[in-house]
């Protein structure tokens, strides 16, 4: 077999070009991103995690320069949307928005570990609410305390177990002795239309949807779980603290981050990418505008200060479960 002989200066040549497009090899397989980025909510549409997380689809198309395309997947009390992004492949463009994802896992009913996603950032602060028809009886929370503790099975729409928002009410109804009988749904948006239509006679609802039904006359809120004028709210609706003091807050309440997950085997450097993204989107006066409209607050923390939060978080959300006898 006849060998091929370089001369030093095709030698020389040859390695040049290797050295010339090594680089252009490399960043063709590294950049990103290059193509559109599907964001997974895992609620049905029309309530807030889902107005939210278009919103924020909207930003990070600007951000990164690609389609963002928004879409939801409901059911299983959240676990099918999770479970679609805890199995895509890691490379950054599916993500998840979403707050928690512990409580189907303390619950069992999860088909992934809190392991397998990694949070690339907390992106704001939702507030959440108790809300009767604008017919009901009802006019203030103590009146409706009252009912529900001497009438029994009272119907409580909720946007299903796997959610912080419906965690807080669980835990209000057993604090408060209020016997409520929880009426799941696949988002806010059902429950409210359960409202609505007069098949539950109370319902949990964001800051958000509470403020847009109640000034449109459709609802009245009755009591915010967090401080009202904080998300958008009268600041004479009652809340936690002022009905049952801070301590009574601190044992058995607890608040509501979203946040974006991938993957957890999404590379190092794609996770900057979208943390520094995440980071800009949240702290551009716009999108914080755009955010209070919502009755929401935009509060970036990276992915870092989420992770180290996250041991102390599921104990406090464990705690709350086994008191409301979600798990044992």
């Amino acid at each position: 077999m006849r060998r091929m002989r370089f001369s030093f200066k095709e030698f020389i040549t040859v390695i040049s070009v290797i050295f010339i497009l090594l680089p252009c090899a490399l960043s063709a397989v590294e950049k990103y991103p290059t193509r559109p980025i599907e964001i997974v909510t895992p609620f049905a549409p029309g309530g807030l995690s889902d107005i939210e997380g278009r919103l924020f689809s909207r930003f990070l198309e600007k951000e990164l320069g690609v389609p963002v395309i928004h879409t939801n997947k409901p059911g299983g009390a959240t676990v099918i949307g999770v479970s679609y992004v805890a199995n895509a492949k890691p490379d950054g463009y599916t993500i998840l928005n979403m707050a928690d994802i512990i409580v189907p896992i303390l619950m069992g009913t999860a088909t992934y570990k809190l392991e397998d996603l990694y949070p690339i950032a907390q992106k704001s602060i939702v507030g959440s609410t108790i809300c009767v028809s604008k017919d009901a009886p009802w006019k203030s929370f103590q009146e409706f305390v009252e009912y529900a503790r001497s009438h029994p099975g009272v119907k409580w729409g909720n946007n299903g177990w796997g959610s912080i928002i419906t965690l807080r009410a669980q835990s209000l109804n057993k604090f408060a002795k209020l016997n409520l009988v929880g009426v799941p749904f696949d988002g806010e948006a059902g429950a409210l239309m359960a409202l609505l239509g007069n098949h539950v006679q109370v319902a949990t609802l964001s800051a958000t949807t509470a403020k847009t039904q109640s000034e449109a006359g459709k609802v009245r809120v009755l009591f915010s779980f967090d401080a009202p004028a904080g998300f958008g709210l009268d600041a004479g609706i009652p809340d936690f603290v002022s009905v049952f003091g801070k301590e009574a807050k601190d044992m058995y309440d607890i608040t509501i981050p979203t946040y974006i997950w991938v993957p957890s085997k999404t590379p190092v450097e794609v996770i900057r990418i979208l943390e520094r993204a995440t980071e800009n989107i949240c702290k551009s006066p716009e999108f914080v505008t755009e955010e209070r409209k919502l009755c929401i607050n935009a509060a970036f923390e990276p992915g870092k200060k989420v992770l180290e939060e996250m041991p102390r978080r599921v104990s406090i959300i464990r705690t709350l479960m086994r008191e409301v006898g979600a798990i044992k």
